[in-house]
């Protein structure tokens, strides 16, 4: 009997809960454009309530295209912001160019952990950026920019801009504004042979563990301990 409780109290001490947070969702935007010297095209979605998904399409009659497929997901202890694109232009001669740029709005309940992401593929050269904004105080919490030439790029890397972390814990009933950017065109004033970029950005939200559950439970767990030792000592 003595065995069976100990090991009820030493389990209780172990256990560490998750606070489900509230996410105000207070808008979204989402803009993708294609231009050379002629022609240009763009498509833009101004989202008011937290979609599901939906794709925002670019197109000319040159061959050059922008499309973003949104997917926002979120329940409970976690929330996903994810914009995947792919980008394409034909290197006409002189400037051309494919791109996007996206930005939501939002605040939380309580603390929560954030974790920015994103990666691009290239063909010919681009960049891609992000910044997450306090806008409560205001101020930036982070901001990182990459540049490639026909390789893969992923926001993190040393070698370009950055400042501030990507991943940290925001404040309780603070405004965020999360942004992202992405582009392919020339090096160049007298145009290439064109170039093509596919990827991703991400916004990971998940709720921070309760800081005093475990000492709260290791608290009653000790205490459970000593009442234990005492009655078998009677």
């Amino acid at each position: 009997m003595k065995k069976i409780i100990l090991l009820l109290f030493a389990v209780a001490g172990a256990v560490s809960t998750l606070t489900a947070f509230t996410f105000t969702f207070q808008g979204g935007h989402v803009y993708t454009d294609v231009a050379t010297d002629d022609v240009s095209a763009h498509d833009e979605l101004i989202y008011p309530a937290f979609p599901p998904s939906a794709t925002i399409d670019a197109t000319d009659d040159t061959g050059n295209f922008s499309r973003t497929q949104i997917s926002h997901t979120g329940s409970g202890d976690h929330v996903t912001l994810s914009f995947d694109f792919s980008q394409q232009r034909a290197g006409t001669p002189g400037l051309d160019f494919a791109g996007m740029s996206a930005g939501v709005s939002f605040s939380v309940s309580s603390a929560v952990s954030y974790t920015l992401s994103g990666y691009g593929v290239l063909s010919g050269f681009g960049y891609m950026t992000v910044e997450l904004d306090d806008s409560s105080i205001p101020r930036v919490v982070a901001q990182n920019i990459q540049y490639g030439n026909g390789e893969t790029i992923t926001i993190g890397q040393l070698d370009e801009y950055a400042f501030g972390p990507l991943s940290g814990t925001l404040i309780p009933g603070h405004d965020y504004w999360v942004a992202f950017e992405a582009g392919t065109y020339p090096t160049g004033r007298n145009g290439d042979g064109g170039g093509t970029m596919t990827g991703n950005f991400t916004l990971t939200l998940n709720a921070v563990p309760e800081s005093t559950s475990v000492l709260t439970l290791m608290g009653f767990s000790l205490l459970g301990l000593v009442a234990t030792r005492r009655w078998f000592l009677r």
